[in-house]
Parts: structure tokens; C-alpha cells; sequence
């Protein structure tokens, strides 16, 4: 049977964060995080963003997601050359293995997850271990949170409910803001969404 694969991806060149969930029926879908760890002292860029990209790769199976998260709006000069060379690296990597992808900013990223999007760090890291730690996987640094909180994101939009309780409508519009592919669908034995509450 073929796999159905959601991946996020926190891109940054010290440390990236990937999140995988995978479902090959009859399940159940597992989950799989990784910080992806770089140094720019020794390493030249294009060997650093292979560096970077390889773990990726072999995430993707024949029906696969990526959630992305945008280029740091705050990085300036170098940095922000830098990050948007290694975003351009990730997404062309994606589309040329015909993997349909969504770039999601920083502050719906935020919003989704804790319900405001000018929440910190510590903040995501918290609220991830506190709500998807035990439904979904416990992320070990911020990298990780962002990630896994990317591929949550993806799994809702597209019908798996991973969160506990009903949903919250300020989650639920931050996904509708969004554009999502729209050739990409969840294997049909997959949990549906929980209806949106006030």
C-alpha cells in the first residue's frame, strides 16, 4: 500500500527542525523528529545545505505534504541572504520531487499553536510538550516544537485531528487563511477533524 507522509520543516542553518508523521494502512501513522545540525565554520555553504536537506529526502514517500515555515522576517544582511538561499535549496528540492508544499509565516504559526501570534519560543516549546507530547511526539528543543507544530497544522488542514478536545475557531481560521495544495489528500482511514467549538 502506498504511504501517505506530512512533514514540517523549521528551517535555519545552525538547526533545523523536521517533523514526520507517516500512515501506510492499516496504521497507525508514527511520528519522527530530528534537529538537523550544521557548523558555518567548517562546512561551505552547498555542502551545508546538503547537509541540511539529506535526512529530509528519505522522509518523502509517493503521497507526501511539507509544511514550511517562511524565512525569518527579522534576519538581516548575511542572515537573510543566508536563510533565503537554504529556503530556496528546501522548496526546489521539494518541487522537483513533486512534492506539494505551503509556506506558513511565523505569526500563523504561532497563533495556531498557542493563540497568539506573538508568542516566544519557550512558549511554543511549552505548549507542544504540554498538548502534543503524549498525542504525538515530544519534541527535545524549539527546532523540533516549531516543526512538529508545522506538520500538526498539515494533519489538520487535511482531516487528523492530533490535538485533544474540540477545536478551537481561532485555530481552525488560521488554517482557513492559508493556501493549501489542493492535490494533496490524507489516506481515507485516517482519524477525520474534530468540529471547530466558540
Amino acid at each position: 500500500m502506498t504511504a501517505t507522509t506530512v512533514i514540517g520543516i523549521d528551517a535555519a542553518l545552525a538547526a533545523t527542525g523536521v517533523a514526520a508523521w507517516r500512515y501506510r494502512p492499516p496504521g497507525p501513522g508514527r511520528f519522527y523528529l530530528d534537529t538537523i545540525r550544521t557548523s558555518a565554520d567548517t562546512t561551505p555553504r552547498p555542502a551545508r545545505w546538503a547537509q541540511i536537506t539529506a535526512p529530509i529526502w528519505p522522509c518523502v514517500t509517493t503521497n507526501t505534504l511539507a509544511v514550511v515555515e517562511a524565512v525569518f522576517q527579522g534576519a538581516k544582511g548575511d542572515t537573510a541572504l543566508r536563510l533565503a538561499e537554504l529556503h530556496g535549496v528546501i522548496l526546489d528540492g521539494l518541487h522537483r520531487r513533486g512534492v506539494p508544499y505551503v509556506v506558513v509565516n511565523d505569526k500563523q504559526l504561532k497563533k495556531y499553536a498557542t493563540g497568539s501570534g506573538a508568542a516566544d519560543k519557550d512558549l511554543m516549546l511549552a505548549t507542544a510538550r504540554s498538548q502534543l507530547g503524549g498525542a504525538a511526539a515530544f519534541p527535545a528543543d524549539h527546532d523540533q516544537a516549531d516543526a512538529l507544530w508545522l506538520l500538526v497544522m498539515g494533519l489538520h488542514r487535511y482531516g487528523r485531528q492530533v490535538l485533544p478536545g474540540p477545536v478551537p475557531r481561532w485555530r481552525a481560521k488560521v488554517l482557513a487563511d492559508i493556501a493549501w495544495p489542493s492535490v494533496f489528500r490524507l489516506h481515507p482511514d485516517t482519524d477525520t477533524a474534530r468540529e471547530t467549538t466558540p
